[in-house]
């Protein structure tokens, strides 16, 4: 289940963020990416356990200056969260227009992007459920080996 969606500028302002579940702080979670991975440039990795209970996903987008997370319980697939991520990341852009980066300081927030996010995670749910129902084992004669025994 994902717990909330934050998406802030390398320096650590907050442009935007969405909360599924009201007890995660988006400042700690930002300040522990920033601690963790920006600081000490691990810049490779892409996702981490933030305590015992909280994993994140993020995505780097170094041209923009931004950073998009996803903050949630259990485990998700990877596909899910890829696709959330950079779904967020191409309408967010494209929402504010070219005004982004580091110099943040002509835009006025807070950002109004909740319903298009909600859109955003109804595809990313609807295709999660698309695959699991397309998933399925298949029976023996429709296999390769199972279409050889039948000849």
């Amino acid at each position: 289940m994902i717990d909330a969606v934050v998406i802030f500028t390398k320096g650590g302002l907050i442009l935007w963020s969405y909360y599924l579940l009201k007890s995660v702080d988006a400042r700690a979670i930002v300040d522990e990416l920033v601690k963790t991975v920006l600081l000490e440039e691990r810049t490779g990795e892409t996702a981490k356990k933030i305590d015992d209970k909280t994993n994140v996903k993020w995505k780097l987008v170094n041209d923009l200056g931004l950073i998009f997370v996803v903050a949630y319980q259990g485990i998700l697939p990877v596909e899910y969260l890829e696709s959330l991520l950079n779904l967020c990341k191409s309408e967010f852009v494209a929402a504010l227009g070219g005004k982004v980066g580091m110099h943040c300081a002509d835009l006025s927030l807070p950002l109004n992007f909740e319903a298009k996010f909600k859109q955003i995670l109804d595809r990313c749910d609807r295709q999660q459920l698309d695959s699991k129902k397309r998933g399925g084992m298949r029976s023996f004669a429709d296999t390769k080996r199972g279409q050889e025994v039948i000849k």
